[in-house]
């Protein structure tokens, strides 16, 4: 409800792709500063005065180890705490190790949920002669059906087809970072695709566990 410009004053905390911290200099300056915010029903200025930059999925590390106060989490025992990030355009894997971030068994790899969603869209442009809105695209990859004139059609073949370049992609980069994760005591799988990967992930990794409120478990750890 902010009006006239007031000036509101920031700490931001956001993340990059593991493979992307390189650039965390050059986005802490672009953002700090002021900056107007305009909506229909506010006019300020966001005056950042300071900016953190983590490895993204470490929202994820600390949603689990911290309380909501920032203290230790007494309930998290884990020493060495892995997370899988399947997201919209990477997917990212990092290592803690008792508080320590272990670069060299972290990474990203450049195939998230968007590579699964340009299947579908091309699948049902090319079945129906049209473009497809986002939603329905979301809908189609979640439920593996479409609603065609008011008629279910099946699309499970056409999502599972689309899904398996992604669901490689993590299984690789775990593969790569972890091997087979016998040093690895919890991995937490979090991110909007989390759900997409899950059987995958989880039979290849025991210690897995789907994060609550996946999709937002970075922002909330922030």
């Amino acid at each position: 409800g902010a009006q006239n410009r007031d000036a509101v004053h920031i700490r931001l905390a956001t993340g990059l792709p593991c493979d992307h911290m390189r650039d965390a200099a050059e986005l802490k300056k672009t953002l700090l500063g002021t900056h107007l915010v305009q909506t229909d029903s506010a006019e300020v200025i966001a005056n950042v005065t300071e900016v953190m930059v983590m490895p993204q999925p470490y929202g994820t590390i600390y949603s689990r180890t911290l309380t909501p106060t920032g203290d230790l989490n007494p309930a998290h025992t884990f020493m060495r705490t892995g997370v899988c990030d399947v997201g919209t355009y990477t997917v990212d894997v990092a290592l803690d190790d008792d508080g320590e971030y272990i670069d060299s068994e972290s990474g990203s790899v450049e195939s998230g949920v968007f590579t699964a969603q340009e299947r579908i869209a091309e699948s049902l442009e090319r079945d129906y002669r049209q473009k497809m809105p986002y939603k329905i695209v979301e809908d189609v990859l979640r439920t593996g059906r479409f609603r065609a004139s008011g008629d279910l059609v099946d699309y499970s073949a056409e999502v599972e087809e689309a899904l398996a370049p992604l669901r490689s992609a993590t299984l690789n980069l775990l593969s790569e970072k972890w091997k087979a994760g016998t040093t690895v005591d919890v991995v937490y799988l979090s991110g909007g695709g989390a759900e997409l990967v899950l059987r995958e992930v989880m039979s290849a990794y025991p210690q897995t566990q789907l994060v609550r409120q996946a999709q937002i478990a970075n922002a909330q750890g922030y």
